[in-house]
């Protein structure tokens, strides 16, 4: 049987961060923006038709993996991606928990914002990165 696992299903600037630090301190080793999980085409391919993307000029795809060995290495998981995935997620994990941190839209819309001007500098976001943002959060 799965191991059950905690995902963090709210959007990221939510307390993604916050939430993954907290679980982490009490001793449930949890991973924050757990990109690497992407690896299978067919749900890539899925999630761009679902936002109308073209994938002929994308120089990888963001496939999904959900025997991605990142996923036994953590209990808890949190940030982007998460809230896309969380109903497969649910299947692969039976009887996880899943937590929805929210924030309120002024304040995430200021914070976003933030993210997409400065946070992809602070955080020298790679090619890839980029484009994830691209599909994920449509920027």
């Amino acid at each position: 049987m799965a191991q059950e696992k905690i995902f963090c299903i709210g959007l990221p600037r939510t307390g993604t961060t916050s939430l993954c630090k907290f679980l982490n301190m009490i001793g449930l080793k949890t991973k924050h923006f757990p990109f690497e999980i992407f690896q299978n085409t067919n749900y890539a391919l899925l999630i761009l038709n679902m936002i109308g993307l073209k994938t002929k000029h994308l120089p990888f795809q963001l496939d999904l993996n959900l025997n991605n060995l990142s996923l036994n290495k953590y209990v808890g998981f949190g940030d982007s991606s998460i809230p896309l995935i969380y109903k497969d997620l649910d299947r692969k994990f039976p009887n996880s928990k899943f937590i929805l941190t929210t924030r309120s839209l002024d304040s995430w819309l200021d914070s976003m914002q933030w993210l997409l001007e400065h946070g992809k500098v602070k955080w020298n976001w790679s090619l890839k990165v980029h484009i994830y943002h691209h599909i994920f959060l449509g920027t």
